[in-house]
């Protein structure tokens, strides 16, 4: 048997699509022979993972940014006691104050590990460089393999060490369980669902309910996601244009599957996205997707007719590829068949639990 140590910044929902993926990821390995798995991360370990060993530990987390200024003893001594009881540690990196240390325990024990970047990865420029040279680097260049999420970030990290071992890994996702969304009274519903960081697009978001709430009476916008620093400004624009929008913070699995049997369209603005897991999970729930053209997965949805896909910087182009699917429902009916397309022939289970497999008894 192959002892597997996944370890993960936190188990906390609103950290977003890095959760959802880790959970998928750990569903996945139990489809794979031979494989006994543990996992250890932060805080409180909700419905699902339960599964499998799971161990918690306390972070002290500051008021913004938590999730990469966290620091938790707890999870570092625990690793750090362990570590040598297990044939290989799947880290999910982010850079976090927990998470840089942990590639580096494993070395030091002499344990083979692969990395998880989640898009995260990006190289940091100024004084935060340094963490880069002193940690990334090493994390990276060490690995038995690095699992990334599609081409872009597969030129990215071996931009940072070329002799990288990269493996890329697409996320998969659990169909929801049947949701009762209640009955529909009013107009439309339309759902941004991400971390509330300033890249994320929720201005976009914004601007879209702005212009269709006067054409659709009873239109309702609804945010869902942890705020990373976008929620005071939204909560203005809000509050001074009177627009009919609902923030909900950041929610968990079941939480966000009852907004998406709710809504009746999910708008993914974020330029650039490296994968977007709010969007797969938004497949598997049935609910049309527009998502930004210069998403690094829009090429994949093009293909199989599963997002209505607007240029990044024109409003009008939001505008009207909402419309669209508020509208058509003949558009809104092929978005869902593309979005199952996509699930069945990228994002399945048992596609995440072969690469999976070969990488561990590659190992």
């Amino acid at each position: 048997m192959t002892a597997l140590l996944q370890v993960l910044p936190t188990y906390d929902p609103a950290f977003g699509g890095p959760v959802s993926a880790a959970l998928g990821v750990s569903a996945s390995y139990e489809g794979v022979e031979g494989v006994t798995l543990t996992t250890v991360g932060c805080g409180p370990a909700g419905a699902g993972w339960t599964r499998h060993d799971t161990v918690s530990r306390r972070a002290f987390a500051p008021p913004v940014a938590r999730h990469v200024l966290s620091v938790s003893p707890g999870l570092l001594a625990w690793v750090a006691r362990r570590v040598r009881r297990f044939d290989l540690v799947h880290v999910h990196f982010n850079r976090g104050l927990v998470m840089i240390w942990i590639p580096l325990l494993a070395r030091l024990a002499r344990v083979p590990y692969v990395l998880q970047t989640h898009g995260m990865c990006r190289p940091w420029t100024g004084p935060l460089a340094l963490v880069d040279r002193l940690f990334t680097r090493p994390a990276i260049r060490h690995a038995h393999a690095v699992f990334v999420l599609g081409a872009a970030e597969r030129e990215q990290i071996l931009g940072i060490v070329p002799g990288a071992n990269v493996v890329e890994v697409h996320n998969a996702v659990r169909s929801p369980d049947a949701v009762d969304a209640g009955p529909r009274p009013g107009g439309p519903r339309l759902l941004f669902c991400a971390r509330l960081h300033p890249r994320k697009g929720l201005d976009r978001f914004l601007d879209v309910v702005e212009r269709l709430a006067p054409e659709h009476p009873g239109l309702e916008g609804h945010v869902v996601g942890a705020d990373e620093g976008a929620l005071a400004a939204a909560r203005e624009r809000v509050a001074a244009a009177g627009l009919p929008v609902t923030f909900h913070g950041g929610l968990d699995r079941d939480g966000v599957d009852a907004w998406m049997a709710r809504c009746d369209v999910l708008l993914h603005p974020a330029p650039r996205e490296p994968f977007g897991m709010s969007m797969i999970e938004a497949f598997a729930a049935g609910l049309p997707v527009v998502a930004a053209r210069s998403s690094e997965l829009a090429g994949v949805f093009a293909a199989e007719g599963a997002a209505l896909l607007p240029d990044d910087g024109s409003v009008e182009d939001w505008v009207d590829a909402t419309r669209r699917v508020l509208v058509e429902p003949a558009t809104a009916d092929a978005l869902r068949v593309g979005g199952r397309a996509v699930l069945e022939r990228h994002f399945s289970r048992a596609s995440l639990t072969r690469t999976l497999a070969g990488v561990v008894h590659g190992a």
